[in-house]
């Protein structure tokens, strides 16, 4: 992609309140962005040929924003993504191309210093926000006095100045193509172009507050609200669900102990009720019809996913907007990306009754079709490539060409010893979840949690010594998958001892990470290890994840690679399908695009041919893909 010589560096202050702020937990950023309350203070300004940024308020700040030739000239911010929405939305500016530091920074830098411009500012040796007392100063002022306009106007330009040389000082080496990814990540918020079908978002908002308003009043009297008036009642179970220890009591007037953890933040112990917390999720599957109608109402409470969802769907569009789609580039730590603005369509279902209604809501501009391309199996088949499993790769080509039986009824066969088909559809999916999920260490009892959640398909319920079969199968059938979980624990015990490099395939190993195919390093900072409780005489491994320490173990260390190198393969091809057409968003590894309705299906076909052409660094990967065209977002 050709970039522009010119570049724009901008950051804008404005104003806000507690009541009317980004800091707000109600608040995204396009709601901020476009309230009727928002307000320019001023805007900091210096370009690729100045040395000073230069800051503007009122008329002049619109003056000088006018001032470019965007069409021709690159916008660079620290958070570009609020600075931009700001640019299209208030003064109708859409610049050629996005620069972000905040996305950079997080790449490079966000698992040991964090990604803030004041931590990256000093970092490079910067002196960082030291007029910060200037912003604190206008705090829920609306109309600045001169006093306090000047000093934030400094403050602007100091950040300005403070972005323009970490941006020097981090691009010096940043991947090119990395760069795009970011531009078309900030492209899709910034300059918003689907649409919503508000009436099916608000069909679909009405069906699921019935079922939610239902799922909740039926624990109305396993709560002790059952005495309250009708009207009363839904609120007060609410309440009494979103409290902890009415919760917990509820349990154990039910029966159960309720289950805790240690948590991250305080050290103590506490109560063990978050969606993600194992001993909770076994609850749902409880055989007591109280207990599960208990922890369903208990999660819907805490977050009516689908009322959230189908409510900012349509309040993203009121007054004619278009749906920003903001994705955070680099956010996770395997650099794939994650969800922002508080609403998040990689994680809309796409099966299920009613599953789909969110994303076909999601509609194309007229005249155009939503087009959607996604990698099969990518994960399963990268682990494969990585670990020299060559056998599993000639199993999943000659089931691309349509040569042989795929990789699920093959496990599934060695696992009921008997040949299974695509009919057996249960004792497929067993071996799906068991192609898909196994190749990174999972254990027994996980697998056949993973089996009854359902994840994938309708959940199946197996034996435990089932499960241990099937582990114990797959190990033994990709014992170079296995062996590869062994590479890495010596590579984990190697980046410890800090001592030079190794390389292995695509990948180089050192003291600070694993530098990867698209020129940038997965951080492993701070690598420490202690005597295992768990193995006598073993030892375990963690590392600086951010604020907090993160295990690291074989398995665990092959998942994480695996999903960067995967991530990177469908950034790769995400770039060759933008370089023809608009892409609006990607998901995981899914990639979503416009295309005219007339070249609706040259426009997929392309976006295939794309999704089945392996990198340059691994012409021997085999890659498949699927997907589909629609007025739409569905697949």
């Amino acid at each position: 992609m050709n970039r522009p010589k010119d570049i724009v560096g901008l950051d804008f202050e404005t104003y806000f309140d507690q009541k009317y702020s980004l800091r707000s937990p109600k608040m995204s950023t396009s709601e901020y962005v476009r309230d009727e309350r928002f307000k320019m203070q001023c805007v900091g300004i210096r370009t690729n040929r100045q040395r000073k940024a230069r800051w503007y308020t009122g008329y002049n700040a619109i003056k000088a924003l006018k001032s470019f030739d965007w069409k021709n000239t690159a916008l660079l911010c620290h958070n570009t993504a609020f600075d931009g929405l700001i640019l299209s939305h208030h003064y109708g500016i859409v610049p050629a191309y996005y620069y972000d530091t905040l996305s950079m920074a997080r790449a490079l830098h966000s698992n040991h210093i964090g990604a803030g411009l004041d931590e990256v500012a000093k970092y490079y040796g910067y002196a960082g926000k030291v007029k910060v007392d200037a912003l604190k100063a206008t705090k829920g002022i609306r109309d600045l006095p001169e006093e306090l306009m000047i000093p934030l106007g400094d403050y602007c330009a100091d950040d300005v100045t403070d972005m323009w040389n970490i941006f020097r000082d981090m691009g010096e080496h940043y991947p090119q193509d990395e760069l795009d990814l970011i531009h078309y990540t900030i492209n899709a918020f910034c300059n918003p172009v689907l649409d919503v079908d508000v009436p099916r978002a608000s069909k679909e908002l009405v069906r699921a507050t019935k079922e939610s308003r239902k799922l909740i009043l039926r624990t109305t009297k396993l709560v002790g609200t059952a005495g309250l008036a009708p009207r009363d009642k839904y609120d007060a179970t609410i309440k009494a669900l979103r409290s902890r220890e009415i919760f917990a009591s509820s349990l154990r007037q039910q029966g159960i102990e309720p289950p805790t953890k240690i948590s991250k933040d305080t050290g103590e112990e506490t109560y063990a009720f978050a969606k993600s917390d194992l001993d909770f999720q076994a609850l749902f599957k409880h055989p007591d019809k109280n207990i599960r109608t208990l922890c369903e109402a208990k999660s819907e409470a805490s977050s009516s996913i689908s009322i959230t969802r189908a409510t900012r769907l349509i309040q993203r569009v009121d007054d004619g907007n278009k749906l920003p789609i903001m994705l955070n580039y680099c956010r996770a730590h395997t650099f794939r990306w994650s969800g922002g603005d508080k609403l998040n369509p990689q994680n809309f279902p796409a099966r299920g009754k009613n599953g789909n209604e969110l994303r076909r809501s999601i509609i194309a501009p007229r005249g155009q079709k939503i087009v959607v391309v996604d990698s099969g199996q990518i994960e399963a088949r990268v682990i494969a490539w990585l670990a020299g499993q060559d056998d599993l790769l000639d199993v999943f080509r000659a089931s691309d060409k349509g040569k042989g039986p795929d990789p699920y009824v093959l496990l599934a066969s060695d696992i009921y010893n008997r040949t299974i088909t695509k009919k057996d559809k249960e004792e497929r999916f067993v071996g799906k979840v068991g192609v898909l999920g196994l190749g990174f260490q999972m254990g027994a009892p996980r697998y056949q949690e993973k089996l009854e959640a359902g994840v994938m398909e309708p959940p199946v319920i197996i034996d435990m010594a089932l499960a241990r079969k099937t582990v114990s199968t797959y190990r033994a059938k990709n014992k170079h998958i296995a062996n590869y979980w062994d590479f890495l624990q010596r590579m984990i015990q190697f980046m410890h001892h800090g001592k030079g490099e190794r390389e292995a395939g695509v990948l180089n190993f050192h003291a600070d990470g694993v530098d990867v195919p698209n020129g940038l390093t997965l951080l492993y900072p701070d690598i420490r290890r202690k005597p295992s409780e768990r193995w006598p005489g073993s030892h375990e491994y963690s590392y600086q994840n951010g604020r907090q320490r993160g295990k690291l173990y074989g398995g665990l260390f092959s998942e994480n690679i695996t999903q960067c190198v995967a991530r990177i393969i469908v950034g790769e091809q995400m770039l060759k399908i933008a370089d023809r057409y608009r892409v609006v968003m990607m998901s995981h590894d899914e990639v979503v695009y416009l295309a005219p309705d007339k070249q609706a299906e040259r426009a997929y076909n392309f976006g295939i041919k794309c999704l089945t052409t392996p990198p340059t660094w691994g012409t021997d990967i085999p890659l498949s893909a699927e997907g589909g065209w629609d007025d739409f977002y569905s697949k």
